[in-house]
């Protein structure tokens, strides 16, 4: 593989947005916002823990500029770090305007969320929705489309198939019967759908045995 192929592994891995993970805004202009929780998930299967590996560092607030109508502005400057580098970058905030001008409660926690979003996309996370690809209404149908496949796909995880065990426990369930119902023959073959269907099933079981008791 060439050099050039390899300097865009991250970027290939990474740039693809999971619909359901968005949703649009119009706030002055209309945008597709990500879910930030989501990033930090796809950035820790990356790297690991937040803050471990990466994440941000020498995090400086100043509250010094004023707008052109007398509010305070907060610039918020910080360096991301991950295995491979760092880089500076920042954001800002106005101050509400009012009889009582003052921040969002929330400040620290957006402009904080709004940098990690602007230094993962700088390294190719949901490069997709950068690149103006969320305005194409096909893209967004074949991501859908793409996105229900891999979660078809996607086993569930150990924990699941132990809160399934516990359920199946709980309310006596033949654990063949369990399985046969979402036509599988064993636990490890159980895929996420399958463990959300198995769950509902199992719970409503539960609910039932619950009352009559």
């Amino acid at each position: 593989m060439s050099a050039k192929h390899e300097n865009l592994d991250l970027w290939n891995r990474v740039c693809t947005t999971d619909p359901k993970m968005t949703k649009e805004v119009s706030f002055g202009r209309k945008f597709t916002a990500i879910d930030p929780q989501y990033q930090i998930k796809n950035a820790t299967a990356e790297w690991g823990a937040y803050g471990s590996k990466w994440g941000l560092k020498d995090i400086e607030r100043n509250f010094d500029l004023i707008d052109e109508k007398g509010n305070t502005i907060l610039l918020m400057i910080a360096k991301f770090y991950y295995p491979n580098g760092e880089f500076e970058l920042s954001t800002s905030a106005k101050m509400f305007p009012g009889k009582t001008p003052k921040f969002d409660e929330d400040i620290f926690k957006k402009t904080e969320t709004d940098l990690l979003t602007k230094a993962l996309s700088k390294l190719g996370f949901n490069a997709d929705v950068f690149m103006g690809k969320f305005d194409d209404n096909r893209y967004v149908a074949e991501a859908y489309n793409e996105a229900k496949i891999k979660e078809e796909m996607t086993l569930a995880t150990s924990s699941q198939i132990d809160e399934l065990k516990h359920l199946m426990n709980a309310t006596q369930s033949d654990e063949n019967k369990m399985l046969s119902f979402v036509q599988v023959d064993s636990f490890d073959k159980i895929t996420v759908p399958m463990y959300e269907k198995l769950k509902h099933a199992l719970m409503v079981k539960k609910q039932k045995m619950e009352k009559a008791a």
